[in-house]
């Protein structure tokens, strides 16, 4: 998470995050090149050390040579899912990628080892336990990273490697496109001049292996989602500012805040997306009506336990989707000056928010349930409902309040981490 963690000791307090942790990575590297030459240490750009191409660039004349056995690897948390990378209309993607090729031609000039990406694309707890079809972002994203890319300044500002991220407590319900696309997309990074996009084309020959005669239907809801997706992740910079508490304690006063929650964003801003919200309950509507559809062939078969599942599925990303616009109208009204009018709109959201947890029942892994339930419990419940009790007109209320959702908070987190530590979790893999 960015800010604290970072030593203020004399000889480190002028040294930024980035510069601290080079410095660690570079000693950690040392060893490792003595007792493991044939291995590889990864420098991890992330939140505070995402800086780390302007410290290179400080260095270049006065300490030129990284160790060749610590490779960058670059996770780009201050972005937008919304469109791809090299879609320019996103300043916030402008200006992540902007910092990517610096800092790749900054990491290759002094000495580096190879290039990597850790990319977000199945990550279900940013995207708060529904992963997003993003094949258009996927492959845009493939394209400014600049794979497959040739020799000369292109080559100097790409990357080596990607990695996808796969998080989150559960298994998803029914298949899923992004991980079949992400290998054939890279495979093709560079198509021929007669070639057009190719991630459509795949999301339908994905769709037809996993959905059989309901495949065009399909093809048409996965379509949908990815539009309604599309707005909803459309952030900018108001709308990732990250706050975590000092203390979990203080969690139900001051809650904490994810990426992509626009708690900060001004009232135009809001008043935009709050705007689209609309056209993204439509999306929503033709997804829902392509999914009846696509039930109405088959109910047997690999192929009819895709299609119901997936609508399993759907029922978590679809409330998740109407919770987020819920949240923006409670935002709204408070950056208008009508705090009543947030306080009621919150009361609706929580109800959103139960929605969500409803569709969680159908998580086979109890665990899996509590944590998914965690996750909307302290990004969504926990703001919406510090707007409602700010407005009470009772103090002995908003006290009570207070009390009830700490104790809420405590009891939801304890079987968790409990849960954790005798079974352990593998959260994250990375693949090549």
């Amino acid at each position: 998470m960015p800010g604290g963690g970072w030593c203020s000791c004399p000889a480190c307090a002028s040294l930024s995050p980035a510069a601290q942790s080079l410095e660690a990575a570079r000693a950690l590297a040392a060893a490792l090149a003595r007792a493991r030459p044939d291995a590889a240490l990864s420098f991890l750009a992330y939140h505070d050390t995402e800086g780390i191409g302007e410290v290179l660039e400080g260095r270049l004349e006065s300490e030129p040579s990284l160790p060749p056995n610590l490779e960058l690897l670059w996770a780009p948390r201050l972005r937008s899912w919304g469109s791809a990378l090299n879609d320019g209309a996103n300043a916030l993607n402008a200006a992540s990628l902007a910092d990517f090729r610096r800092t790749a031609k900054a990491w290759r000039a002094s000495g580096g080892g190879r290039v990597a990406i850790f990319e977000y694309w199945e990550d279900a707890v940013l995207f708060k336990t529904a992963v997003p079809p993003l094949p258009t972002v996927i492959e845009g994203d493939l394209a400014a990273y600049g794979m497959g890319a040739g020799d000369g300044e292109a080559r100097a500002e790409a990357a080596d490697a990607i990695g996808l991220l796969c998080t989150g407590g559960r298994l998803p319900l029914a298949p899923r496109p992004n991980a079949y696309l992400l290998p054939r997309l890279a495979a093709s990074a560079r198509p021929r001049s007669d070639e057009g996009p190719r991630a459509q084309a795949l999301l339908a020959e994905w769709a037809s292996a996993a959905y059989g005669p309901s495949a065009a239907p399909m093809l048409e809801y996965w379509r949908e989602l990815e539009s309604a997706w599309a707005i909803d992740l459309d952030i900018g910079e108001g709308d990732c500012a990250v706050h975590m508490p000092d203390s979990a304690s203080r969690y139900a006063s001051d809650p904490p805040v994810d990426w992509g929650d626009p708690w900060i964003a001004g009232a135009e801003r809001l008043a935009y997306r709050r705007g689209r919200c609309e056209e993204l309950f439509d999306h929503l509507r033709r997804a829902e009506s392509m999914l009846s559809e696509a039930r109405e062939p088959i109910s047997e078969g690999a192929a009819g336990r895709a299609v119901a599942r997936e609508a399993a599925e759907y029922a978590i990303s679809g409330s998740l989707l109407e919770l987020d616009c819920a949240r923006l109208a409670v935002y709204h009204e408070l950056a208008a000056g009508d705090p009543r009018a947030a306080a009621d709109i919150a009361n609706l959201a929580l109800s959103a928010s139960s929605a969500v947890r409803k569709a969680f029942s159908r998580l086979p892994d109890r665990r899996a349930r509590r944590e998914m339930g965690l996750l909307i419990l302290v990004f969504y419940d926990l703001r919406l409902r510090a707007i409602r009790r700010a407005n009470a007109r009772s103090g002995l209320r908003r006290l009570s309040d207070l009390w009830y959702t700490q104790a809420l908070t405590l009891l939801a987190s304890r079987p968790l981490s409990r849960a954790y530590e005798a079974r352990g979790i593998a959260s994250s893999t990375r693949r090549h």
